[in-house]
């Protein structure tokens, strides 16, 4: 029997609360702190490079050095809490007999790309490759390369503009949004009925 399109994703159950939906919610959150907190630094590091290349004032090579690294850990947060907010929404739409969305292809990828770069080998240029030939990882990505340097800062480690990733991770909330408005007017329902 193929699931009804038309069943809400979620049904309020008095049984407890949905694990799956409070971990989504729970990622979605860390999602929108990081995509903050990565246009935030980004912006700092810009101004620092900026400053610094124009010795334009009292910028370090310590600061600058420091506003990078922290804008890549914040691009390296973001990708991986957008992978598992996409994974979670996923989840909660396959426990509810509907069809996922389908993943945006590079983030899945890019994400595997920072999980596995311990296993990278790294050039002069700051350019992390494959140690061994592998399909996941930094092999999975379309050069099987990815940046490291402090080069271009407006797209998230050279692969995808910071505006798309934007645009994906917003898409992804406003989803879990909703669903969290159908989930509040099932719940609603629920009470009203048991009267």
């Amino acid at each position: 029997m193929a699931p009804d399109p038309n069943r809400p994703l979620q049904s309020f159950s008095a049984d407890g609360e949905d694990v799956i939906l409070s971990l989504a919610v729970s990622w979605a959150g860390a999602v929108r702190e990081q995509l903050h907190n990565v246009r935030h630094r980004v912006a700092i590091y810009n101004n620092f490079d900026e400053l610094y290349e124009r010795n334009d004032g009292d910028v370090t090579m310590d600061q600058l050095a420091a506003s990078w690294q922290a804008a890549w850990t914040a691009e390296a947060l973001l990708v991986i809490s957008a992978d598992n907010l996409e994974r979670w929404i996923k989840r909660l739409y396959t426990d509810r007999g509907r069809e996922p969305r389908a993943p945006h292809p590079q983030l899945r990828a890019l994400r595997n790309a920072v999980e596995h770069m311990d296993e990278s080998e790294f050039d002069d240029d700051w350019i992390a490759r494959p140690g061994r030939r592998q399909e996941r990882g930094l092999g999975a990505l379309p050069e099987a390369s990815l940046p490291i340097s402090t080069g271009d800062r407006t797209m998230v480690f050279g692969l995808i503009p910071h505006d798309e990733l934007a645009s994906i991770v917003t898409g992804l909330i406003g989803e879990l949004d909703r669903e969290i408005a159908d989930y509040a007017q099932d719940m609603i329902a629920f009470y009203r009925e048991d009267r």
